[in-house]
């Protein structure tokens, strides 16, 4: 029986969320509350937290000659929020501290090699209605398939 292939967005969601939460860093900050997908969905949420989504991005067929490679490279987008129902300088530090754990950082897991990269600085927000400071920063995913 074959073995099924993970997709390689939950691979990335696993992999970032690992390397974010191991060791103290951020989980002195926000405990294990750095969720994949929307907070939207979640309910009785805790402050200070973060959220991350993967997006679409790019893949590039041109990397192996071999065609039953040609998904071994991909660049998928990634967006980071963190959140604070104090101000924003306390969902700066939760992002920073995210940063320095991720930031050009290698992650591997499943056979495939993943490096992330801030695109864009965090944008500051507030959400009236829940009262909530946050930022949200656009980054830049390569990841090589080696299965």
């Amino acid at each position: 029986m074959a073995r099924k292939k993970t997709e390689d967005s939950q691979i990335l969601r696993i992999a970032i969320r690992r390397s974010a939460l191991t060791g103290t860093c951020v989980t002195n900050l926000i405990s294990n509350r750095f969720y994949p997908g929307e907070l939207g969905v979640r309910k009785r949420i805790r402050y200070p937290c973060a959220n991350f989504r993967v997006g679409g991005g790019s893949s590039d067929h041109d990397t192996y000659d071999d065609v039953s490679r040609s998904d071994a490279y991909k660049s998928p987008n990634l967006v980071i929020w963190t959140h604070s129902k104090k101000s924003w300088d306390e969902a700066y530090k939760v992002y920073e501290t995210i940063y320095w754990v991720l930031h050009n950082r290698y992650l591997s897991e499943d056979k495939r090699r993943i490096v992330c990269r801030e695109d864009v600085r965090p944008m500051e927000a507030y959400e009236p209605a829940t009262e909530v400071y946050f930022l949200r920063a656009s980054w830049e995913v390569r990841m090589l398939n080696y299965e």
